[in-house]
């Protein structure tokens, strides 16, 4: 059976590739990550070796990317991104009273953020907290203590 992403690099690698890269130093890497220069250089050997390629050249006491490094700098950052803004969405989910909403951007633009004020007013706990698609109302108050004014809103009632 063929995995969903193919073949894809040591992600326990990423970070320590992605901080010795905009450091340009090992030693940098391991003391912002809080590991050893040693784990730091084993993440990024574990790399090189899955692409077959070095992704730096060691210069005295520093590290410069090779252009393949450079290319695949652009790759991990963003991926990395991508990993702790879905780390810090999830981290509502642990908040006692929260509501999630999913929505698209549209919807929330055009239906809910007009409606925002009318809704803080009835209920002043809530906590807006948003990012799309998902947009988060943290609560203090039950949900069907709000689902009411929702019903009202989309019925034109407010």
């Amino acid at each position: 059976m063929n995995r969903r992403f193919g073949r894809l690099p040591p992600l326990t690698s990423l970070e320590g590739f992605e901080a010795a890269a905009r450091l340009g130093s090992f030693s940098l890497a391991s003391a912002e990550l809080n590991i050893t220069q040693s784990a730091v250089s084993h993440q990024i050997k574990a790399l090189e070796e899955f692409f077959g390629q070095p992704l730096f050249r060691r210069v005295k006491r520093s590290v410069i990317l090779t252009d393949a490094g450079r290319d695949f700098l652009e790759t991990a950052t963003r991926m990395l991104g991508i990993l702790s803004q879905g780390q810090h969405r999830l981290d509502h989910y642990l908040k006692p009273g929260s509501v999630v909403l999913a929505t698209t951007p549209m919807i929330a633009r055009k239906w809910l953020l007009p409606r925002l004020s009318t809704l803080k007013a009835s209920c002043p706990d809530i906590q807006p907290c948003g990012s799309t698609p998902v947009m988060t109302l943290l609560i203090s108050k039950a949900v069907k203590s709000i689902w009411p004014l929702f019903m009202a809103m989309e019925t034109g009632q407010e």
